[in-house]
């Protein structure tokens, strides 16, 4: 007989739960004139437990994620920025609309209003500066951030094994975006041997060699090069992120 915190329980280890001896202290308030959904509500909480122990955590991740950000920093955060008043931000050039430089050669698109926004919420307009400092690829950010030429980058994969083996750490999601599969033809009869992408942005790159890896991939230098080499069958599909397909293929 054993006392356990974790709801969980793994077939391998033959364990049976017997009895529920615990619960946190939240409570359904009901209407004095329906005592009746008490014994429900009781039914219906068990089942639940029972079924899915992870439950209440995912209603918490769907609704309350974003409160479990602090608006202010720790101690040890403000003695960071006091040692390092200016912030090295890298990030992906010719990537809109989530980076980019402009004709004045300073960053712009997404990135720009992130960091602008978290400094107002943070309060650190006044304590630090940011420096932008653009990359031609994916790969030449992220090994200047291993190098600790850059502070931050963006956007970056997220990938856990990925930011663990090179010891680097990922904040939550700032954005998801999908990646999609561009092709012609019925999607039965694709055979994916040639796939395109941009030249000089690896991020592409990554994803194909992650998800397709028996596939070669010719390089072009834009992405109306690349969706053009799909069309005229030169290669059998390639990948845009959700934005980025939405904004070309409605022009195509």
């Amino acid at each position: 007989l054993t006392v356990d915190t974790n709801n969980n329980i793994i077939a391998d280890d033959k364990m049976v739960p017997i009895v529920q001896i615990g619960q946190a202290e939240y409570y359904l308030a009901i209407n004095k004139n329906r005592p009746d959904l008490v014994e429900e509500l009781n039914s219906a909480l068990g089942k639940i437990n029972s079924i899915d122990p992870n439950f209440i955590n995912k209603l918490a991740n769907t609704y309350f994620f974003n409160q479990v950000v602090s608006t202010h920093l720790q101690t040890e955060e403000m003695t960071w920025l006091t040692e390092h008043p200016v912030i090295k931000i890298g990030y992906i050039e010719d990537y809109l609309p989530l980076s980019a430089s402009d004709d004045q050669g300073q960053a712009t698109g997404i990135i720009k209003d992130i960091i602008d926004e978290m400094a107002a919420k943070l309060s650190i307009n006044g304590k630090a500066k940011f420096v932008y400092t653009p990359f031609s690829s994916y790969n030449e950010m992220i090994d200047s951030l291993k190098a600790g030429n850059i502070d931050a980058a963006f956007p970056a994969n997220n990938d856990i094994y990925e930011a663990s083996t090179a010891d680097l750490l990922i904040s939550n999601e700032v954005l998801n975006i999908p990646m999609y599969l561009i092709y012609t033809g019925d999607y039965e009869n694709l055979h994916l041997k040639r796939m395109s992408a941009k030249k000089g942005n690896s991020i592409g790159d990554i994803y194909i060699r992650q998800h397709f890896p028996d596939v070669e991939i010719i390089y072009y230098d834009s992405i109306e090069d690349m969706l053009s080499a799909v069309l005229r069958h030169d290669v059998d599909g390639c990948i845009l992120n959700q934005v980025r397909k939405d904004g070309y293929l409605s022009h195509a």
